[in-house]
């Protein structure tokens, strides 16, 4: 919000965002966006984040009608052109889903979910190094970790239909079927891309520090994702949860 929207080159127009990642933090966003942006229909303006965290500051403010059109100013395309964006954060708070079907009504959602427990250790150990406190970080990796209400307000205000669910681990171990997917998934060709897909390894790079969770926790959080699991594989029966540890555990 402090930030001015880009320049961009004559010819292009600026318009609402064609596609809007929603989530999650720690399931490999950064890796997709940038398989998504290596399309040659799909444009980013120069200096534009992958991560634009727009609607962050609306917890507490009304979105009016410029800050919509403010909205829109971040995503510069040649005619024919695809662009969007993709902030995990925010299919997690609260507020921003029905602001987002207002800013960009036509939008399609992407969402990436991972295994709660592999995501828990990887966020905490995102958090621990920001130095966010023990206690605080273990809270918010737990929280963000609920997949199914957060996949229930989201459906209450876009269609299933114009919505994308895809979980890391397929992205990961067949990677060309899941770029095929959200390819057709926006319409655009899956040939266009501009090389072979790239691994998911460089975006871990400041992740290899494995967090191992004391043995009176894991049977925890395994209990607590329990019926959240079930309740999200009701929401969505067709997305395979077999790759997930935590999944067979419960």
């Amino acid at each position: 919000m402090d930030r001015d929207p880009p320049a961009y080159p004559g010819g292009w127009h600026t318009a609402p965002p064609d596609f809007v990642g929603v989530g999650v933090q720690r399931a490999g966003t950064s890796w997709w966006f940038d398989e998504l942006c290596r399309h040659h229909d799909v444009h980013r303006a120069p200096d534009v984040p992958k991560e634009l965290h727009y609607f962050d500051a609306f917890s507490n403010r009304r979105l009016t009608d410029g800050d919509i059109a403010r909205y829109h100013d971040w995503f510069p395309r040649p005619d024919g052109g695809l662009a969007g964006e993709w902030t995990p954060r925010y299919v997690y708070d609260p507020w921003t889903l029905p602001l987002l079907a207002r800013a960009a009504p036509d939008a399609r959602l992407l969402l990436m979910l991972r295994d709660p427990i592999d995501r828990f250790r990887s966020a905490l150990v995102f958090q621990l190094r920001r130095g966010v406190p023990h206690p605080d970080a273990v809270l918010d990796a737990f929280h963000r970790g609920l997949y199914a209400s957060q996949v229930a307000r989201m459906l209450q205000y876009v269609p299933r239909g114009r919505v994308l669910v895809l979980t890391y681990e397929d992205a990961q171990s067949s990677p060309e079927r899941a770029r095929r997917r959200t390819a057709d998934f926006l319409g655009i060709d899956p040939s266009r891309f501009e090389r072979e897909i790239e691994s998911i390894e460089p975006h871990q790079r400041h992740a290899r520090m494995r967090y191992e969770l004391p043995n009176e926790l894991l049977p925890e959080l395994t209990e607590r994702y329990r019926e959240d699991l079930a309740s999200l594989a009701r929401l969505l029966p067709d997305l395979d949860l077999g790759r997930w540890p935590t999944q067979g555990h419960t």
